[in-house]
């Protein structure tokens, strides 16, 4: 299709008739979209699929509140014409296409009369009921003729559904690679995980509200972990900085590392290091919320030559405190190389934030501070 802006330097090329259509001028005869070859309506396709999972996958760590739901972007083009349909099936592989399970959707009936393609699993919504038949979607995909398809889990489980959640997965997923478990229980001491949950294949994991799974017989299942994060840890799931520390030896891979506790926590004795440091050698983001004494028994334990971003949000629980092993850590890091520091004073809270050239959005290290009024 050949358009024209400007009304007066219309030329047909001797390719047939054109008209104007709001100012423009559009030549008709031959639309583009039919004379496009294979491998051209592909890489369209590509790019298209390319810009929808760009745009979801955003967020500090890879993994938060994910839009998996969007890869359904597919079925609209396979809708557009047989055609479509063909080269967009052929090249499932190629598109990295998934069928995805989630609220409304009639799993059995879709998993029953599609395509064998790898499944995401996503109910997330907090303020969505899930309801009975939801449920029942959920457990027909975690079964096991399944089971071998599944590439993401997002869920966001009720206490009513949590013990069927958690039973269904207590068997092997061989290439999970992202999960996000979101727990509903307002005091959850144990992991939501099933201590015979294995996922070889796992590079992305976020628990919300839950505990890790430390010393269970399933962690080494985390070994290839490139995202690990622990948001909103409630009190009763606390453990030790050494005894977390001992768990991030055991995740050569890892690369990101979120650690936020729901509320403030009381600054508990921190027992002393009494071993060496543990480098960790592919860690390049850490994101910490809670109090300067657990941060402080993290950062003396660790070392990461590669970290580059450091994000940092204190609970204040007193109106002066020191955090020593910040000084120090950031002493030994080459990574960080910033110029300009902007301190925000908000409604609650103190911003600190660095930045190498004073424009740039993308802030290597910051810190915030809530306070309470006093």
């Amino acid at each position: 299709m050949e358009v024209s802006a400007n009304p007066r330097a219309v030329r047909s090329h001797g390719r047939g008739p054109s008209r104007d259509i709001q100012g423009f001028t559009v030549n008709t005869r031959h639309p583009p979209i039919h004379t496009l070859k294979h491998d051209e309506l592909l890489h369209l396709f590509a790019l298209y699929l390319l810009d929808v999972r760009d745009d979801y996958d955003g967020g500090d760590d890879g993994i938060i509140t994910p839009h998996w739901d969007r890869e359904r972007s597919w079925y609209k083009l396979a809708q557009v014409c047989r055609r479509w349909r063909h080269i967009i099936l052929e090249s499932s592989n190629s598109l990295g296409l998934h069928l995805v399970c989630t609220y409304g959707i009639p799993v059995a009936d879709m998993l029953a009369h599609s395509p064998p393609f790898p499944l995401i699993i996503i109910y997330l919504e907090k303020d969505r009921e899930m309801t009975t038949e939801d449920e029942e979607s959920i457990l027909i995909a975690l079964g096991p003729e399944y089971r071998d398809r599944v590439r993401r889990i997002g869920l966001w489980m009720p206490a009513s559904s949590s013990p069927k959640l958690i039973t269904a997965m207590e068997e092997p997923f061989p290439d999970l690679e992202s999960m996000l478990i979101m727990s509903a229980t307002e005091c959850s001491t144990s992991s939501i995980l099933p201590n015979s949950f294995q996922a070889p294949s796992l590079c992305r994991l976020k628990l919300w509200g839950a505990a890790l799974p430390l010393g269970s017989p399933s962690f080494d299942t985390f070994k290839n972990l490139i995202t690990l994060a622990l948001s909103d840890i409630p009190q009763g799931a606390y453990s030790p900085p050494s005894d977390l520390i001992t768990c991030l030896s055991l995740m050569p891979h890892l690369e990101k590392l979120m650690i936020g506790f729901r509320s403030h926590l009381p600054n508990r004795d921190i027992e002393p290091l009494d071993t060496m440091p543990t480098t960790l050698r592919n860690l390049r983001w850490i994101a910490f919320k809670g109090v300067s004494a657990y941060l402080g028994g993290l950062l003396v334990r660790i070392r990461t030559p590669l970290l580059n971003r450091l994000h940092i949000h204190f609970f204040l629980d007193r109106l002066t405190f020191t955090v020593p092993h910040l000084a120090q850590f950031m002493d030994t890091m080459q990574n960080f190389n910033f110029r300009f520091i902007r301190v925000a004073f908000l409604a609650g809270s103190v911003v600190l934030a660095t930045h190498p050239n004073g424009q740039d959005r993308l802030y290597p290290f910051t810190v915030t501070v809530r306070c309470n009024p006093v």
